[in-house]
């Protein structure tokens, strides 16, 4: 038994102790939250609420994290991925590591794929922003400045 199972009151899982799914998790703080709305309860409703989008941001969380069988469906040929790759090494040894890279059709090594996260991009306040510029085509971003000189591109 798991400690956090130890910790929960039994009475608490209505189900004898079979753990909620995600989606039944979802399911029943969004039901809870219309219960309280009907009953006058603003405060439990709003609570409710912002406990299933959470869990809706967490689902989606995990399904952009999840790993993808080669033998299920492969990413956009030659665009960059993480890899699960299996090798087996000069002494006979068989390992396996993630690295990133591409997937060519041929490779056979490549077992599994996720795709890359976003790259990371500064939260900025409009009052730190010094200059814009904007391109007349319409497919070149814009870009802006900040007081400490960095340029960044316009995602707004």
């Amino acid at each position: 038994m798991r400690k956090e199972d130890e910790v929960l009151p039994e009475l608490w899982r209505e189900d004898g102790g079979r753990r909620m799914t995600l989606d039944e998790a979802i399911k029943r703080y969004t039901d809870n939250a219309e219960y309280e709305r009907t009953h006058g309860n603003l405060q439990g409703c709003l609570d409710f609420r912002q406990l299933a989008e959470w869990l809706s941001e967490l689902k989606q969380l995990r399904e952009r994290t999840k790993w993808i069988p080669v033998s299920e469906r492969l990413p956009k040929p030659y665009g960059q991925v993480l890899r699960t790759v299996k090798s087996v090494g000069w002494n006979g040894t068989f390992n396996i590591y993630v690295d990133m890279g591409a997937i060519c059709p041929i490779d056979t090594n490549v077992i599994a794929w996720m795709p890359l996260p976003e790259p990371y991009e500064p939260q900025v306040n409009e009052d730190e922003i010094v200059s814009l510029e904007f391109s007349e085509d319409i497919d070149t971003p814009g870009k802006f400045q900040t007081k400490d000189g960095v340029w960044h591109t316009a995602t707004f």
